[in-house]
């Protein structure tokens, strides 16, 4: 039997990786702050990009994810966790049978290396869902009160938990999505109205899936560890942060071309990148001068051109090192 241990536990997780990787989300925060006490009215756009990234990537096309991100969004203050309030979240995207805790029994499959299906991992059965709910909620709220342990890694804990209970039918992931991003904004973490933490999921979805496996593995047990996972969900906020940082350097060097700031932003990308992903990063860039430097990265070798149509994408031939050792 699995018990919700929120005091004990997170201070297991203080590996030097994981240690060195909430020094530097600390040290985004603090320099984030800075950022919008100076310059927040210049930083709408941002707002509107990550919005529009975060319901393309939960695939909620009727806008029932954005309105649930939205309120959370506006009155995070006021919205306190509680298995009455995930319920709620649940019912804004599943409108006509949201809401209701499963009552059967399930197990959450996979697939291997060989593509071939597997159990992943048994959640609680359905009879405990409701009793865990309630039990997680508490340990949860108690330890975020008490401060002993860094919020962070008491949210990443929060998610494996939700997600091992698995107190809905379907929908479970979207749902702690919302829960993750509520907790984050009432601890202060403010990334997610400006950079989509559900798109930098999208795009490490093997990664993101990986770590929820070696985190689930004996949950029911009590025995499993929320390591992987806790790493993976600080790398991303430390993406996110990373993210940030270059779509507002701007601010900080004014004399810094749009041009430039598209280049630098393509150099550090990692993978393909396409005219639309670049927009969404700089959406105060018009178009033209997106195509007008690609390309001339083209040109100059720095990129390859692949596709075509909407499929076309550019991939990085040059470092950012090697780029700079040609420009001195």
């Amino acid at each position: 039997m699995h018990i919700f241990d929120y005091e004990n536990e997170p201070a297991e997780l203080l590996t030097p990786e994981i240690v060195r990787l909430l020094t530097r989300i600390h040290e985004h925060r603090g320099a984030q702050q800075l950022l919008l006490e100076q310059y927040g009215d210049r930083l709408i756009p941002l707002r509107t990009a990550a919005e529009r990234q975060s319901d393309r990537a939960a695939a909620m096309e009727d806008e029932k994810y954005r309105g649930a991100l939205e309120e959370i969004r506006s009155h995070f203050d006021k919205m306190v966790p509680s298995p009455a309030l995930a319920c709620t979240l649940h019912a804004k995207l599943f409108p006509e049978n949201g809401g209701r805790y499963r009552d059967s029994d399930t197990v959450i499959r996979g697939t291997d290396s060989w593509g071939d299906g597997r159990v992943r991992f048994y959640p609680c059965k359905a009879d405990r869902v409701e009793p865990a709910m309630l039990e997680l909620f508490a340990a949860a709220e108690r330890a975020l009160n008490v401060e002993r342990h860094d919020a962070l890694l008491l949210i990443a804990q929060f998610v494996i938990d939700f997600l091992s209970i698995h107190p809905f039918a379907d929908g479970n992931g979207k749902t702690a999505w919302l829960l993750q991003t509520l907790l984050l904004y009432r601890a202060g973490y403010y990334i997610c109205a400006y950079v989509s933490l559900e798109r930098l999921i999208e795009e490490s979805e093997e990664a993101y899936q990986e770590a929820l496996q070696y985190s689930s593995i004996f949950w029911q047990d009590g025995t499993n560890s929320y390591e992987p996972f806790a790493a993976y969900f600080l790398q991303l906020l430390d993406r996110a942060y990373q993210q940030f940082a270059r779509q507002t350097s701007y601010l900080l060097e004014e004399k810094q071309s749009k041009a430039d700031r598209i280049r630098d932003m393509i150099l550090h990308w990692d993978g393909p990148v396409t005219k639309r992903q670049i927009r969404e990063q700089y959406p105060d860039i018009a178009v033209v001068t997106v195509e007008r430097t690609m390309t001339a990265m083209v040109k100059e070798g720095i990129l390859t051109k692949t596709g075509g149509g909407p499929s076309t994408a550019y991939v990085k031939r040059i470092s950012h090192e090697q780029e700079q050792e040609m420009n001195v």
